[in-house]
């Protein structure tokens, strides 16, 4: 029976929900003609368990008007229906969608976990392919035991991976995996896996007396520069076609000896590739070349020095170098006498023009620093990982530093990796979600350490990730990819072991989940009460998984928008309300004020479980706060002296802002206010009488108040007096109405105090006459007494012509307030 390695898992438990029920909602279209042909089943069943569907019943085909009928056919969890009729034939689909509420498990299911051992050796069969075994692990099937075991490069124990600046594994645009190892003065082998590094072929052999080598990825073809004691070569080789493209083309001056360790990287942005190395001319010092190719090596430029040394004791080696959009970052290590030295150069323009000046890194004072590696981040971010050890006890650490001010500043880490003693020959990478990882070594194994804030706080493994030396890591710098940070799933990098060249690690195949925003459109203006609403969908195809779906307003927290499981389509729905110059969800403002005039910014976004996030969804939209109304008071002039009296207050209000309305309402000291003007706007005026003032202070407030709530209001203050001034003079009038309508005469009888003053006039006008008085004489022997002290006085006055509008008009005056008299009665009569 033939054997096979197994990686066993664990298997985890998941339980189905019980789904309560599902509602259909079917959409239609007409199919015209006779000819459609449908088949399907005549029935189907919901499993309230699963929350699936699935078809029942008799195989049917329809077509048209020949067979009518109905069928239904099943995909996923979508029910499909179609009809035929006699005349016309109708194609309906829909999703019949389950309302799922979970009551209790409906069903157990299982997933694979995390990896408990791998490369078990049993017989085909022993184990599931890829599933659940009945000792209750996950098992999965790999290659079969005579060929290599998984990972391996090679077995060649003469292979090496030294440790040097040179990258020594890429991955082409087609997904194969390229390892490069050599054997010190004799050959190099280049490798491909075209299955993520389980299993290796020799693609290339390049004899001759080989210091290093190094590689870069080209698209599909693999960039390979190798040393020599003297010269350093490029070539470009296709695995694909299995041709040279470019071979052996001699990068260096003659004269230049080459230090064993130079950097090559390809920048896709500009198709150019760049190398650089530590090269020497006959006696003298070693300095830092650099030389770059627009065409893939076909043709180089010329060599720059970028340093010039030029004494015993001073040299620069091991350069590492990161090219990014046509900015080269490049570090290496100076050496001076008995002091080491990391120092910085950049280039803004493919490496025409590097800075004048040396930014130092890092100066070692009584230290030993070697073997710099340079990494920048998505944001700029350099970062830059060495080896170090002391002079004085030669102890070893890893440690690192970052710039993000283009190598002016470097920063020493919160919690470096220098806290890990006794690790050396470092090596770094970044993956897609701007995780940093750094690979070391002890006298274990590789150890591995991990910053998730872009390098200034470093946590360590706890346990080496693999046995051997001189691990070198995947270096992507197109960012496509997520690596584990995990003993089991380590980020891919191969290392020298003393059986050969051995693969670990993978990358996490994991899917950034992808969102659409049909609302709001771009551009959306709120005013208030306005609704801006945010619909669309989310969607992540990889399996158990969960989704969230944020959105953020301005530079306010992001807010969580939806969240559901994966592999599903996950509608999107969030209402936000404008007013009062805010955003609000319900009654919880999301935003601060809002300015007017100026764009704001709505920004939609998902994020998965494993941190992959989609495309970041952005819409402008402006508002318009709501303003409050405006009023204006005219001039308030009260008049009266007695409570009857009345004046009135009067003004406008209105409001600046499009559909609006005012309501105006008045109230008088601590009374209840009254609505006096409703409307779009205008003129609004009450009255007020005396005998709703109180004597001191009153407070008239008029206030407005729009149909969004806002408010303005006026505050009117008078002062009510006690009229203390003695009256001396009173005049009182009577109308005298003629029983006939009319009358040319009145005899008039007034009982009086004796004392009293008294003035008697009296009209006689037709209706609609101005009033004119004639003064009423008495004869003194018409004035008759009545009792002590009280007389009655006899009066008569007659017209030519008879008058319906006859007034009487009594004026009485006392000297001093200490007199009171009165009159008692008046009688008359007219004809």
């Amino acid at each position: 029976m033939a054997l096979f390695y197994y990686d066993k898992f664990t298997a985890i438990q998941n339980t189905y929900p019980v789904v309560n029920e599902y509602t259909q909602k079917w959409s239609s279209e007409s199919y015209s003609g006779q000819n459609y042909m449908g088949s399907g089943y005549s029935s189907y069943t919901f499993d309230k368990t699963t929350g699936k569907f699935a078809v029942s019943g008799s195989y049917i085909t329809i077509q048209g008007s020949f067979n009518a009928g109905t069928i239904y056919s099943v995909s996923g969890n979508t029910l499909y229906r179609a009809v035929a009729s006699l005349s016309v034939t109708m194609l309906a689909e829909s999703t019949c969608t389950a309302e799922l509420t979970q009551t209790g498990g409906g069903g157990t299911y299982y997933t694979k976990g995390s990896l408990v051992q791998s490369d078990i050796i049993a017989e085909d069969g022993a184990y599931p392919a890829n599933g659940r075994h009945s000792d209750g692990s996950w098992y999965v099937k790999k290659t079969a035991v005579g060929a290599l075991p998984p990972g391996t490069v090679t077995t060649e124990t003469s292979a090496r991976i030294r440790p040097n600046n040179g990258r020594k594994l890429v991955i082409l645009d087609n997904g194969w995996w390229v390892a490069a190892t050599y054997v010190t003065d004799y050959f190099a082998r280049i490798w491909v896996s075209k299955d993520e590094g389980e299993n290796w072929e020799q693609t290339i052999y390049v004899s001759s007396t080989i210091k290093n080598v190094t590689i870069a990825a080209v698209g599909n073809d693999i960039a390979i520069l190798y040393t020599t004691a003297s010269t350093a070569m490029y070539s470009l080789w296709n695995p694909i076609s299995k041709t040279w493209t470019v071979l052996n083309k001699q990068i260096n001056g003659n004269a230049m000896q080459v230090d064993t360790a130079p950097s090559m990287v390809y920048d896709k942005a500009t198709n150019k590739v760049h190398i650089t190395m530590s090269v020497k001319n006959p006696g003298a010092s070693y300095n830092i070349a650099y030389v770059y190719s627009s065409d893939k090596g076909n043709s180089f430029s010329a060599t720059k020095m970028l340093t010039g040394a030029n004494s015993s004791g001073l040299g620069s080696y091991s350069p590492d170098m990161v090219v990014l959009n046509n900015k080269v970052y490049l570090v290496f290590r100076e050496v001076s006498g008995g002091t080491t030295v990391l120092q910085f150069m950049y280039s803004a323009d493919g490496g025409a023009n590097f800075n004048n000046t040396f930014r130092t890194v890092y100066n070692s004072g009584d230290k030993s620093v070697d073997m710099p590696i340079i990494r920048v981040d998505d944001k700029g971010r350099i970062n830059i990982a060495f080896h170090c050890s002391t002079t004085a006890n030669a102890t070893s650490h890893l440690d690192t530093r970052y710039s993000d001010d283009l190598g002016t500043n470097w920063k020493v880490p919160s919690t470096p990796i220098n806290l890990y003693n006794n690790a050396s020959f470092a090596d770094m990478t970044i993956d897609k979600n701007g995780t940093m990882i750094v690979l070391g070594q002890t006298a274990k194994g590789i150890i591995m350490f991990v910053s998730k804030d872009r390098g200034d706080i470093w946590t360590s493994i706890s346990s080496e990730i693999a046995l051997g030396a001189y691990a070198h890591v995947l270096y992507d710098p197109e960012r496509r990819f997520k690596f584990g940070e995990s003993i089991e799933y380590p980020p891919p990098f191969i290392l020298e072991t003393t059986s050969g060249i051995q693969f670990k690690g993978k990358i996490i195949t994991n899917n950034n989940p992808t969102i659409a925003i049909a609302s709001p459109t771009d551009n959306q203006t709120l005013y208030e009460n306005d609704v801006m609403n945010i619909s669309g969908d989310m969607y992540d195809p990889d399996k158990d998984q969960s989704v969230t779906a944020y959105y953020q307003i301005n530079s306010e927290s992001r807010k969580v928008l939806a969240t559901n499981l994966s592999q599903t389509q996950i509608p999107l729905s969030k209402q936000l309300m404008f007013k009062g110059g805010k955003l609000y969800d319900g009654d919880t403002a999301i935003t601060g004020a809002l300015a007017e005039g100026v764009a704001h910014k709505l920004k939609v976004w998902a994020v998965d479980s494993e941190n992959a996030t989609s495309t970041v969804v952005e819409r402008s939209f402006y508002v318009v706060p709501n303003r409050a109304p405006l009023l204006s008071v005219d001039t308030v002039v009260p008049s009266g002296i007695i409570d009857l009296d009345k004046f009135k207050v009067s003004g406008k209000a209105w409001d600046e802002d499009a559909n609006s309305s005012v309501k105006v309402t008045r109230r008088i000291n601590a009374n209840d206010p009254v609505e006096i003007y409703s409307g779009t706007g205008g003129d609004w005026e009450f009255e007020v009488s005396l005998a709703q003032l109180v004597v001191g202070e009153n407070t008239i407030v008029v206030e407005v108040i729009d149909n969004y709530g806002a408010k303005a209001s006026k505050t009117i203050k008078l002062n009510k007096n006690a009229v203390k001034t003695p009256v001396l003079q009173s005049v009182a009038r009577y109308k005298i109405e003629p029983p006939k309508g009319s009358a040319r005469g009145v005899l008039l009888w007034v009982q009086r105090d004796e004392e009293l003053d008294l003035k008697v006039e009296l009209s006689m006008t037709l209706k609609g006459e101005q009033e004119q008085y004639s003064l009423l004489e008495v004869d003194p022997k018409n004035i008759l007494p009545v009792a002590v002290g009280i007389v009655e006085d006899e009066y008569y006055h007659e017209t030519l012509e008879p008058k319906d509008n006859i007034i009487l008009k009594l004026t009485t005056t006392r000297a001093n307030v200490n007199i009171d008299h009165k009159i008692y009665l008046i009688m008359g009569v007219v004809e």
